[in-house]
């Protein structure tokens, strides 16, 4: 019979002082669980930092500590959330376990809450991330912040050298550990016994190896650098010694390269950067031979390169890059060159590289050049790149919607560009130009283009860039979304983003429009709903903020900007009640996506049940599934019945009844991202590809930069497409008639039969 699950306890060396802090310290960054009968090898200071790591202090248990079971809020993609406050300059601690979700909740719902949020006995002021304990009469505030976190197992392959598991197989175990199970399965010839933290095989369990349980900081950092924290002693009587952050020396890309290489694919832990030092990842410290170990941190570098990298130009080679953004100026050598190049292609069917790299000279993207051609508007999809080094086209674009977006961003710091859709439609590019050298032969003061920002709803997003805007008023059916229009009845723009966002309701996407003021009449007080001043080609707010705009042709919607605010940046969190962008999940704009699309049978035969807060109430949900052919099970606990279960990652590995009823009835279990991705592709997607288990896809794979329509979220990805045979010929094992007793020990045995105490 298999043992029971046994408490997995580590040395209390630290209790004393755990005990003695104000707010309960709980794991540090990066915590460690080993087997309570080895000698840990990789101890390290109590110390901990912003990636740095306390192993095996009294709190790392992880299963005779009360906090270990209390609700961790969790990303989308199964990260963890911690919240820290700074104990001391070097020394970063964890807030209570059973604080986590109540303040993230709270932090969700208005991250710039000014107001005093008390939790036990830590008060939280959100919008200057301070705290203090409200039993100090002093009221002594201390910084906070929150930190990402992703569970990593690793198997000792030589005495104190620990590899770490592939990122599936870590989170497949950590599934099982927190489930209480007393084994899981690695593979078909070895699992993990949680009660010795061993790993041992199916066929003789006294073949043994020790496992590690450790959560790494994943949180999103900007040019990431590395530090370790130096001590020097000074030769005075008496002695004083002073710490501080030194960043190695060097290039910091290849300890970056081999910790995300660490969180991707798993393996190695550690990377030697010179013959006499070692940084190991799993406890965050430099080892030196001969000396102690050092703790090491990974923080924001010197440089913000997403945010910066654009300023790096000099001023006037920014005017340059956005004056002929602007006015759609190339390269006179460059269009030569093109010409001559497409002269010699058009008798070449075969000549598609050529053309491509002829695209790519001046200021086109590949394909542009064909897009303006024809009448079809379509996009491409941009993302930050690192480096700024012979900046291509692509980059241009990308950084010059970015820089746009931060320049007069009021908000400071806390939202962030991930993603540029610039838009491609020569039907309404060809009326701009007319309106421009319209203006141009008339002399107007604006006759040149500027750029706005226009926050509107996510439905009306794809209709404005294929159709451009409709005047409010008249015979478009068209109204203000707010009022009848204070400075006249016109399209209204600004060129602060902060203003536009404050339009937008159910996303969190932006229109950045190229826009042509022409003759501007500024207003002096409201002029409610009145159209355009005789003479004159646009208005402008009396403090210049808002520009109003009366005809579709001075206007170019060109890029969709894509943000996080400060409560989604580096992550997107389910499970919360409010309903706004912040709060819900990282799907919203896959929803709306989703629902605009026309009614089909894509769900026929499909019977889906709902769990948990989703980007949107149920009932719209309910009513995407059966528009599309689908049926909706309304059963609150039990699942039977069901083809798929939706929910969020907190509610799965919540393990509600749901959960656990979806388990036992082999129901696949997926996030909601699934039933939008099948809707909008017209495929069905595996749902495999989306469960919480699902191995981590490698963001770094190079996207072919290619024009895609309007309505398409992504580059095409057919990997996620479901192989019906393939499912089918995945048969559920029949369970072993020896139940909890099995005795059994050969690996094909547990190939053919399931057992209740693992996870196939």
């Amino acid at each position: 019979m298999p043992p029971k699950r046994k408490l997995a306890s580590l040395d209390d060396e630290d209790s004393s002082q755990a005990n003695n802090t104000t707010v309960a310290i709980v794991t540090s960054t990066s915590t460690t669980t080993t087997s309570p009968s080895s000698s840990s090898s990789s101890s390290s200071p109590v110390l901990t930092s912003n990636s740095s790591n306390t192993s095996n202090n009294n709190n790392n248990n992880t299963t005779n500590n009360n906090d270990d079971r209390c609700p961790i809020p969790m990303t989308s993609d199964s990260k963890q959330i911690y919240w820290q406050y700074q104990n001391s300059e070097f020394e970063w601690k964890d807030i209570k376990y059973n604080l986590l979700d109540s303040i993230e909740k709270v932090y969700q719902k208005n991250p710039k809450d000014s107001d005093e949020q008390n939790f036990d006995d830590i008060v939280i002021i959100f919008s200057e991330m301070k705290m203090y304990n409200s039993k100090d009469n002093a009221k002594t505030k201390k910084s906070i912040k929150r930190v990402f976190r992703q569970p990593v197992w690793s198997w000792e392959k030589a005495r104190g050298e620990f590899k770490a598991f592939k990122p599936d197989i870590s989170l497949k175990v950590e599934s099982s550990f927190l489930k209480g199970l007393s084994k899981a399965s690695i593979n078909a010839e070895r699992y993990i016994n949680f009660s010795s933290f061993e790993q041992a095989r199916f066929d003789d369990d006294t073949k043994t190896r020790r496992v590690r349980r450790n959560h790494i900081d994943v949180t999103d950092y900007h040019n990431p650098y590395w530090y370790f924290l130096h001590s020097h002693t000074q030769t005075t009587t008496p002695k004083i010694t002073t710490k501080s952050w030194k960043e190695f020396d060097g290039s910091h890309d290849d300890i970056n390269k081999a910790f995300k290489n660490l969180i991707e694919k798993g393996e190695n832990t550690q990377i030697k950067i010179s013959d006499d030092e070692t940084i190991c990842f799993l406890s965050m410290t430099l080892i030196k031979k001969g000396s102690d170990t050092v703790i090491v941190k990974i923080d924001n570098g010197p440089i913000l390169p997403l945010k910066k990298s654009y300023s790096q130009l000099s001023e006037q080679e920014r005017k340059d890059m956005i004056n002929k953004m602007l006015s759609g100026q190339t390269n006179d050598k460059n269009n030569n060159n093109n010409k001559k190049k497409n002269d010699s292609d058009d008798d070449d069917d075969n000549s598609s590289k050529k053309k491509q790299k002829t695209d790519n000279s001046g200021n086109y993207l590949p394909g542009e050049l064909d897009v303006l051609k024809k009448d079809k508007p379509m996009k491409y999809i941009l993302r930050p790149t690192r480096h700024l080094s012979g900046v291509s086209q692509a980059d241009a674009h990308f950084r010059i919607a970015e820089s746009q977006f931060y320049r007069l961003l009021t908000s400071g710091n806390s939202m962030k560009v991930t993603k540029v859709e610039y838009i491609c439609n020569p039907t309404l590019t060809k009326k701009f130009n007319a309106k421009m050298e319209e203006f141009k032969s008339k002399k107007y003061e604006h006759s040149d283009p500027v750029f706005g920002f226009h926050g509107t709803a996510a439905k009306n997003i794809i209709p404005i860039c294929t159709n451009n805007f409709s005047v409010p008023g008249g015979g478009s059916g068209v109204k203000h979304a707010t009022d009848s229009g204070w400075y006249g009845k016109g399209i209204y723009f600004s060129e602060f983003t902060d203003y536009s966002i404050g339009y937008i309701k159910d996303c969190t996407k932006i229109l950045l429009c190229k826009v042509l003021l022409g003759k501007a009449y500024k207003c002096s007080t409201l002029i409610h709903g009145k159209p355009c001043v005789t003479g004159y080609t646009s208005h402008l707010s009396p403090d210049e903020k808002e520009l109003v705009i009366f005809h579709p042709d001075q206007i170019l919607p060109v890029y969709i900007v894509h943000y996080q605010s400060g409560a989604t940046a580096g992550t997107a969190v389910s499970g919360l009640n409010v309903a706004t962008p912040s709060a819900y999940g990282s799907f919203l704009s896959e929803y709306n996506q989703a629902n605009l699309m026309p009614a089909s049978n894509i769900l026929n035969g499909k019977t889906i049940s709902l769990l948990g807060t989703l980007s949107t109430v149920q009932y719209n949900i309910q009513n995407l599934i059966t528009k599309h052919g689908g049926s909706f099970h309304s059963h609150t606990t039990n699942v039977t019945g069901c083809t798929q279960l939706v929910t969020t990652s907190s509610d799965y590995f919540n393990l509600g009844s749901k959960v656990q009823n979806a388990n036992l009835n082999g129901v696949p279990i997926v996030n909601e991202n699934w039933l939008y991705k099948t809707i909008i592709s017209n495929k069905v997607k595996k749902s495999t590809s989306f469960s919480f288990n699902a191995p981590l896809k490698s963001k770094s794979k190079t996207e072919i930069l290619k024009p895609i329509p309007l309505e398409q979220l992504e580059y095409d990805d057919d990997d996620d497409d479901e192989d019906e045979d393939e499912d089918d010929s995945k048969k559920k094992k029949p369970p072993c008639k020896y139940g909890d007793k099995c005795y059994r020990k050969s690996a094909d045995h547990f190939k053919e039969f399931s057992h209740s105490f693992l996870i196939d």
